[in-house]
């Protein structure tokens, strides 16, 4: 504590010698009771900058070297001497990111100190479904959007594949139309020659009309 009045920051030791009350923790445990005890210090003094950088190395820590056992043995340790709601609430938010983890291990279900911590993660978990429950309506909206603009594509190609049938319809009648007039065409109807007949077109591009005409006076032949 005298370290942080003066330098706005502390150190713990890392050795590995055993705290006499935890004698088989391993150093990283022991780093995390350190953390804890000062944050205990600074509850208890009302040093509330020092007890959030206790609860900042805690979470660094337990996100870098994440075991159930060490993270029990801080929930253990936090419940029984420090009453730092923030650290509290820290340490229930990433029980519930290891919520299945935590529940199979042999240690953390049975902590005395968890007839309370245990509605803080029940309610932080509760939160994360919840919120992963708006992210998935939030897609099916965009995908029940992007499926009702789908559909009027397909209605619009639809409606423009009929149209387009019913004028190729009409062009292969009008081919067909032509090719039986020119294999029965034999003189002009106007000038009564042989001399033979052609082939004109007229109309839009998209649904073209031919017409058989007479080479020599262009009379156009009809059936």
């Amino acid at each position: 504590m005298i370290d942080f009045l003066y330098s706005q920051g502390y150190t713990v030791n890392e050795s590995n010698t055993a705290n006499p009350n935890h004698p088989t923790n391993t150093r990283t445990t022991n780093v995390l009771l350190q953390h804890v005890q000062v944050n205990a210090i600074a509850d208890y003094y009302g040093i509330t900058q020092l007890s959030d950088l206790a609860t900042s190395n805690i979470r660094a820590v337990l996100q870098s070297q994440w075991s159930t056992s060490n993270f029990s043995t801080v929930v253990k340790e936090t419940f029984s001497t420090t009453g730092d709601r923030p650290l509290q609430h820290m340490l229930a938010l990433t029980a519930s990111d290891h919520i299945e983890e935590l529940l199979s291990s042999a240690t953390f279900p049975n902590l005395e100190p968890l007839h309370g911590f245990a509605v803080s993660i029940l309610r932080e978990v509760l939160a994360k479904y919840q919120s992963r429950l708006k992210a998935l309506d939030k897609e099916i909206q965009a995908l029940t959007l992007l499926v009702t603009a789908k559909e009027n594509e397909v209605k619009a190609i639809q409606a423009r594949r009929h149209s387009d049938t019913t004028k190729v319809h009409r062009v292969i009648r009008n081919i067909n139309h032509c090719i039986s007039i020119v294999n029965r065409a034999a003189l002009c109807g106007a000038c009564n020659d042989d001399a033979g007949c052609y082939i004109s077109r007229s109309g839009r591009m998209e649904e073209p009309t031919y017409i058989v005409r007479c080479i020599r006076c262009h009379y156009r032949y009809r059936e």
